[in-house]
């Protein structure tokens, strides 16, 4: 709920994980900080402990983001070489849907129907699930 609450504070393109993390760490501070107020009601009391268990966490999720962006590395180099540039486009240069159909010469709905079933393509592939047909 908390993440929820404070999405607005999100970047885009900037590591989830170690955000969630972060926002998880604050609210445990603030917990602490209010029981630390209400005698006898602490439940870690221990800020080293509390300082270890945010880091093993945020470890945690930056070897997941790794492999999984690595797998993802993988699927888009079975991309072809339009499939590719297409997410270049979109993703790295954070060229809008609009702005990439102008410089293909296509329609922006067309562009956003390709863009929709790569994403899908790309999906799949990082599951580890087989493409099908209407993939390609």
């Amino acid at each position: 709920m908390v993440l929820l609450r404070k999405q607005g504070e999100y970047v885009p393109g900037t590591d989830f994980g170690a955000w969630a993390c972060r926002v998880a760490y604050f609210e445990v501070l603030a917990l602490r900080k209010k029981q630390q107020r209400e005698r006898g009601r602490i439940f870690f009391a221990d800020q080293r402990l509390l300082d270890h268990l945010a880091h093993e966490a945020g470890k945690q999720f930056l070897v997941g983001d790794q492999a999984l962006l690595a797998r993802l590395e993988q699927c888009i180099k079975q991309l072809s070489s339009f499939h590719r540039r297409l997410i270049h486009y979109r993703y790295s240069q954070n060229i809008l849907s609009e702005q990439i159909a102008e410089r293909l010469g296509r329609s922006a709905p067309a562009v956003r129907q390709l863009l929709y079933r790569i994403r899908t393509r790309l999906l799949k592939c990082v599951q580890g699930r087989p493409m099908s047909e209407e993939d390609e």
